[in-house]
């Protein structure tokens, strides 16, 4: 999801924009696709605006499909609850880190360690 948009790749608008900005980006089921170095380039010309979810993954599956649910932070915080099916899908997915942002930050990760380097840099979300 970008900018509260279900399906970004789709839209053709994005599509130029990310060229334009020489953003390499493939499309896959209407998601968008980056290498890592691309994500920098991504939020350094603004295209994070809100209401976005990304999620990292450690290597390429053919069959990806994105968390069918939302994970943006207008929900309720990961600390309290994590959406139903998200740890499952993240696992079968090879997710290590859902984020999502909206009026704050929500993140789930299945990295212990990693969990805990976030939760000290970002304080739960009010719930």
């Amino acid at each position: 999801m970008l900018n509260a948009v279900e399906h970004p790749g789709l839209v053709p608008e994005l599509r130029r924009r990310l060229r334009s900005e020489g953003i390499r980006a493939e499309r896959h089921r209407g998601a968008i696709l980056l290498e890592p170095g691309e994500l920098d380039r991504f939020a350094s010309v603004g295209l994070f605006e809100g209401n976005d979810e990304v999620y990292f993954c450690a290597e390429w599956n053919d069959e990806f499909e994105p968390f069918p649910g939302r994970i943006a932070g207008e929900g309720q915080s990961f600390e309290i609850t994590t959406p139903l099916g998200l740890e499952e899908w993240m696992v079968d997915a090879g997710c290590l880190l859902a984020l999502g942002d909206g009026e704050a930050l929500n993140w789930a990760t299945l990295e212990l360690d990693l969990g805990d380097r976030l939760r000290m840099r970002f304080p739960a979300l009010k719930a």
